[in-house]
């Protein structure tokens, strides 16, 4: 299991390997006539002395290592240009507590006794940090060692007994550490039932909070750790202890020591709580897709107070297409977007994306206009390019039935498959002020590095479901080589508004961007390009997960709408 997770670490953070650019240097701090225990100090290339951190990893105190948070401990001290210190105490069930808790002490009252050794001046002040069991050792220590400045407590554990909320409603495996992960750490970690009751422990039951130091909580909204955290937090509050709590929105107990890992996070939390059906039917992809963003993004439902507006846009004798009309309470007229959902061209809907569009609508103060264009495979390729295109002549030809008024400038926006709906429209439809193409599928050859290095089902996007939506929304090959549908195949690109660029990194999707604002700047088009960092093809209508992403991305654009 140790080698496991020293496996798992080294995989997911592998991008990260090699990035710090300090001094790396490896020590032993002898705590006894037998034993020594080995740290390892970290130093920035642009060190202050003004703080050092003394950090103790995660790990149920029976695996991980100094090897396996070092990823997150060398971004931490570059960030903070401050010494931070990994010590690498011993481990249950070889060294049951209090030997782990000991030799943290130990250490500590080493480091504190002797600070110039360790980077530190006179004035330095000294902090102790830690994840999930490291958590609980640098709380505790500060309970026996008072002359320390502040603490950093991520994810921790600070009970013993199963009372808190979060412990029963994330008690799945899919949370990593379910009530019986966390038995089997406690009972390889303590000797007996009694040390539960050391307030050492369960530092819950101290009664004194006297001279403890500043403490900052990072706290994973999808842990069954949660409550611990914020019990705690109340309790040092109430002793007149300095504290924040930071919540880290969509994320699970591990994230901490995986900064490489968010992808899989989310492809594993939609794989085990909305998993496929066992038939595949069209159906009932589309019901699983609408129940998942319902979920995902059910903190932001009811948060949109504008005006929410239900229409149809007749585009020839039979067929009427359904259009949501929203008009935030500040609107103002001198823009309009017009927006088309993504989903491989058959699946989602405005319902699915009704929380990011609400969002944008409010951040702009512009109305959004989100079509339910007509799905593949019922309606194949054009039908659905041209249902964007009919719409987008109808609200054009009659804007101020809309909330426009003659000045008022539109736009086309779309993520995904909409991202190719909307770039068509504005091939076809030559009127248009600006476009927003939120990772776009631009062509269908498949041929990107992109394409080629994001595989994985952690990716949610691969080339296997690409090719299976391809096969749904297309009539034939032939249909490949239409520019309409690949825009990448264009030659001119007269008239073609102004195009903001929102692309994911870790997208098989994310060249096609590329290629596509090479050839607009090419041909004089303004455009502008903002790259999501670490985050996956999907992020875009999940902001109850994406909220730190979903708000770059909402910022982005109204920066690109105002600049117009």
């Amino acid at each position: 299991m140790r080698d496991r997770a020293e496996a798992l670490h080294k995989k997911i953070n592998e991008k990260f390997i090699g990035t710090f650019k300090g001094i790396e240097e490896e020590k032993n701090i002898k705590i006894n006539n037998n034993t020594e225990i080995s740290i390892t100090i970290y130093t920035p290339i642009h060190v202050n002395k003004d703080k050092l951190v003394i950090f103790f990893h995660g790990g149920g105190w029976t695996v991980n290592s100094r090897k396996t948070h070092q990823t997150i401990v060398n971004m931490l001290a570059d960030a903070t240009k401050t010494i931070w210190i990994s010590v690498e105490y011993r481990l249950a069930p070889e060294h049951k507590f209090p030997i782990w808790h000991d030799d943290a002490c130990e250490v500590i009252q080493q480091i504190l006794a002797n600070k110039t050794s360790y980077g530190a001046d006179e004035n330095t002040k000294i902090g102790v940090a830690g994840d999930s069991a490291g958590a609980l050792i640098a709380a505790s220590i500060c309970h026996t060692i008072k002359n320390l400045d502040f603490q950093i407590l991520v994810s921790g554990q600070f009970d013993f007994f199963h009372k808190f909320p979060s412990r029963q409603e994330f008690n799945k495996h899919i949370f990593v550490i379910p009530i019986d992960v966390l038995d089997w750490f406690t009972s390889n970690a303590l000797r007996n039932e009694d040390d539960k009751n050391d307030s050492r422990v369960s530092i819950l039951l101290n009664k004194s909070f006297n001279s403890l130091p500043t403490c900052l909580f990072i706290v994973a909204e999808l842990d069954p750790l949660r409550d611990d955290s914020y019990n705690y937090q109340e309790l040092l509050e109430k002793a007149g202890v300095k504290t924040k709590l930071v919540l880290i929105k969509g994320v699970i107990h591990p994230f901490f020591s995986n900064p490489g890992d968010e992808a899989r996070t989310y492809a594993t939390f939609i794989l085990e709580n909305f998993p496929a059906p066992k038939t595949f039917t069209l159906g009932g992809m589309r019901e699983r897709s609408e129940n998942v963003h319902e979920k995902v993004n059910e903190k932001f439902i009811g948060t949109f107070k504008g005006i929410e507006e239900e229409r149809k846009i007749k585009i020839d004798e039979n067929i009427e297409i359904p259009i949501t009309v929203y008009t935030p309470a500040d609107v103002t007229k001198d823009k309009m977007v017009i927006f088309f959902h993504g989903g491989g061209w058959t699946l989602a809907s405005r319902k699915t994306h009704q929380t990011i569009v609400n969002m944008l609508a409010d951040a702009t103060k512009s109305v959004w206009i989100s079509v339910e264009y007509r799905l593949a495979p019922e309606h194949k390729y054009p039908i659905w390019l041209d249902d964007g295109c009919e719409v987008t002549r109808q609200i054009l030809a009659n804007k101020t039935s809309y909330g426009a008024d003659e000045n008022t400038k539109i736009g086309v926006a779309g993520d995904s498959a909409g991202g190719l709906i909307a770039a068509s429209v504005c091939h076809t439809i030559k009127k248009l002020d600006f476009q927003i193409l939120v990772y776009g599928a631009f062509d269908f050859a498949g041929g990107t590095e992109s394409y080629k290095e994001f595989t994985s089902p952690e990716h949610v996007l691969t080339p296997a479901v690409i090719g299976w939506f391809t096969s749904n929304a297309l009539r034939d090959e032939n249909d490949k080589k239409d520019p309409r549908a690949s825009v990448l195949l264009y030659e001119s690109f007269e008239g073609v508004p102004a195009c903001l660029f929102i692309v994911a990194e870790l997208d098989p999707l994310r060249d096609d961007s590329y290629a596509y604002q090479k050839k607009l700047e090419k041909a004089g088009i303004k455009t502008k390009l903002v790259l999501l960092k670490n985050v996956i093809h999907s992020f875009f209508s999940l902001p109850g997960i994406y909220e730190k992403n979903c708000a770059q991305t909402i910022e982005a654009v109204k920066e690109f709408m105002d600049s117009l």
